[in-house]
């Protein structure tokens, strides 16, 4: 126990705080890894199989970890808890407000209501709705007031 747990690079990563074991075989099921000190009280820790286990020497037990991410986590300490609370928080926000702005630009897209018809005359041809202006001279039709003629009078007064 105390031992450096060693990654595949050399580094120290954690150290071995405790082991469980099998009272009937005496075999040992697992260490339990500790990131700081592992006195400390309410620190995390991870479980360490001894199949992942490469080397050993006194004081120091060799893996091919990367981190202590790389094991499952047994007990986590208040802050490693806080950690991943908040993550899945902000994972949830975070889709919350992907579906938020899928379903706002769905909304955009297709508009729920739809073009008002143009009523027809009797003519057949398509009347103005009550109180709207036309501007444009193509739209007029031949019953609305017969225009100056005069080319030389200015229309815009």
């Amino acid at each position: 126990m105390n031992a450096d747990l060693v990654d595949r690079e050399g580094e120290q990563i954690g150290f071995l705080a405790d082991l469980a074991f099998d009272p009937t075989t005496g075999t040992i099921a697992h260490y339990l890894v500790s990131r700081s000190d592992p006195r400390l009280p309410g620190s995390s820790r991870w479980q360490l199989v001894p199949d992942r286990i490469t080397d050993q020497r006194p004081g120091q037990v060799m893996t091919a970890l990367r981190s202590l991410d790389d094991l499952p986590l047994m007990r986590a300490s208040v802050r490693q808890d806080l950690l991943q609370r908040t993550q899945r928080w902000r994972d949830q926000l975070r889709d919350m407000g992907d579906r938020a702005g899928d379903r706002l630009e769905g909304w955009l897209d297709e508009p729920p209501w739809d073009e008002p018809e143009q009523p027809i005359d009797s003519n057949g041809s398509e009347q103005e709705p009550p109180g709207t202006e036309v501007w444009d001279d193509d739209t007029w039709s031949e019953s609305s007031p017969k225009r100056r003629v005069k080319r030389d009078e200015d229309p815009w007064v």
